[in-house]
């Protein structure tokens, strides 16, 4: 009987722990999340940018990927073909 007492007692302490460590990460995360949504990493380009997709005097772009995401055996070979 004693044992069994022990180890709810431990188990139950070690569900605190679980519960009072994940509320801290939590919350952490968070902090972190709104303390990053303030910070503007990405400006909006001036004027002056530049349309880079369009290619050379309306030219189309050859280069670009064009598999179906839905087709898994063009996703695999455009991953092999570009190393990413």
């Amino acid at each position: 009987m004693r044992t069994r007492l022990k180890l709810i007692y431990d188990a139950s302490r070690l569900f605190l722990l679980f519960t009072l460590l994940t509320t801290v990460f939590y919350f952490g995360m968070s902090w972190i999340d709104r303390y990053q949504n303030h910070l503007h990493r990405y400006d909006e380009p001036g004027s002056g940018a530049v349309d880079v997709a369009a290619g050379r005097a309306g030219e189309s772009v050859a280069y670009l990927p064009t598999f179906h995401a839905d087709d898994p055996i063009n996703r695999i070979l455009y991953f092999l073909r570009e190393g990413e």
